[in-house]
């Protein structure tokens, strides 16, 4: 089997981008709408962030053969091309200042999730301390 038997169209590849983080921004659509749920004023921009971070992620599955990356730094790593996924030097602060929490998929799952802690930062919370779980945000 030649090794072009698997090339795939960069074209295609694009295509397939784009359409899964349309795919997410529709999602983000959904998120707004049940922003009641979340904790006020923090929700919309806790929602923005995680579907950017996820939408991220998955760019850089489908350039990577299907493997998440194994952490936020990894978009900040210069690729052999000499190419970085993001031109940002940091990801954003959750709401109360802190880093987004990146969980690669479990067993079960097929992709990642992120979480912040609210603003107490511990797990668990009401109000304004509650954990928002982008799993709990798609649902």
């Amino acid at each position: 089997m030649s090794a072009r038997s698997n090339w795939v169209p960069p074209c295609v590849m694009y295509f397939a981008s784009f359409f899964a983080i349309g795919v997410i921004l529709i999602g983000l659509d959904v998120i707004h709408e049940q922003l009641p749920r979340c904790f006020g004023s923090h929700c919309r921009r806790t929602s923005t962030d995680v579907v950017w971070i996820l939408s991220s992620a998955m760019e850089f599955a489908a350039d990577h053969e299907g493997h998440w990356p194994k952490s936020l730094d990894e978009f900040f790593f210069r690729d052999k091309l000499g190419r970085k996924y993001l031109d940002i030097d940091a990801w954003p602060l959750d709401p109360w200042g802190r880093p987004y929490i990146y969980v690669l998929p479990g067993e079960s799952e097929t992709e990642p999730h992120v979480i912040t802690l609210g603003a107490d930062g511990e797990i668990g919370g009401t109000g304004e301390d509650e954990d928002i779980d982008s799993r709990k945000l798609f649902r």
